[in-house]
């Protein structure tokens, strides 16, 4: 229980600490969004950055394994995950995070 409520904590505070603020200007975060891009933690979507949107809790947290270097190691290892709503591209991402936990 106290690693869900960590989880949920840090996901939550990620979360806050990436939303974009929707009535800024979309040129003004481009360079933001490219330099994120360059150091391998933003990769955005088909649909290109969509900066006009506040991120998910999981593409948080996709961000935070890239952040901490363990993006490779969670491709690489097969780990679970108990939670039901994550979306397929992001398991290995979230498993990580729950076994390091």
């Amino acid at each position: 229980m106290k690693k869900c409520i960590y989880l949920v904590t840090n996901m939550v505070t990620l979360s806050v600490l990436l939303t974009v603020t929707i009535s800024a200007s979309m040129i003004q975060h481009q360079p933001k969004a490219e330099a994120l891009k360059e150091l391998g933690l933003f990769k955005g979507s088909d649909k290109g950055f969509e900066l006009e949107r506040a991120p998910s809790r999981v593409e948080a947290m996709v961000m935070l394994v890239r952040l901490l270097g363990k993006e490779e190691e969670a491709k690489e290892n097969n780990y679970e995950h108990p939670f039901t709503d994550v979306p397929e591209w992001a398991n290995v991402h979230i498993a990580i995070y729950i076994k390091k936990i």
